[in-house]
């Protein structure tokens, strides 16, 4: 797209592999709400 370098498509695959990849990393490090590597829930503000 940009310079005519890449195609939609190869911009749209990135974008949904990277996506992908981002979530499979996630979900071996346990990091999604509830799993052991997230992050602790913060007090309400009195």
């Amino acid at each position: 797209m940009w310079l005519g370098v890449h195609y939609l498509s190869d911009v749209v695959g990135g974008l949904c592999l990277g996506t992908a990849w981002s979530l499979l990393a996630a979900l071996v490090a346990g990091a999604f709400p509830g799993g052991p590597a997230a992050l602790p829930e913060r007090e309400a503000a009195p």
